[in-house]
């Protein structure tokens, strides 16, 4: 499974559907703008097991998709060959690539302080955007 691929996929769809169950994935939880601050209805699906949670837009389409490196609130390491981007274990490594390659990416700004520094990566293109964030010089999450 790539779960790169899923970005644009309805909740409902046959593969979604397949892709809880295997997950075991009993819950999607309704996230409603209840303080009526004109933000978007969204829903979550998560696998803390393998390590990932699906964001669905206000549509029940798939937007975003948080991946744990490592372990954090609760959620076990996602098994790297399931997310579908690179997965760098340094933002020395993942800079490096994105310079080699020629990618369109942006960094965390040092200038809001120390613990800014290479915090996170955001790798541009033209199908999504790739998150990578970093705690204490390692990978710990992709989006």
């Amino acid at each position: 499974m790539n779960l790169s691929t899923l970005l644009g996929r309805k909740l409902k769809d046959e593969e979604i559907v397949k892709i809880l169950e295997a997950y075991q994935i009993e819950q999607v939880i309704y996230d409603f703008d209840r303080h009526h601050e004109n933000m978007e209805d969204a829903y979550w699906a998560a696998s803390k097991a393998a390590g990932f949670q699906l964001r669905f837009d206000q549509h029940q389409v798939i937007d975003t998709i948080f991946c744990c490196v490592a372990a954090e609130e609760g959620f076990s390491p996602i098994p790297p060959q399931i997310i579908g981007v690179p997965v760098y274990r340094s933002f020395n490594e993942a800079e490096g690539a994105c310079k080699s390659a020629g990618l369109v990416y942006s960094v965390s700004d040092p200038k809001n302080g120390p613990r800014f520094h290479k915090l996170w990566l955001r790798i541009e293109s033209p199908e999504r955007q790739t998150h990578y964030q970093f705690m204490g010089g390692a990978i710990s999450r992709i989006t």
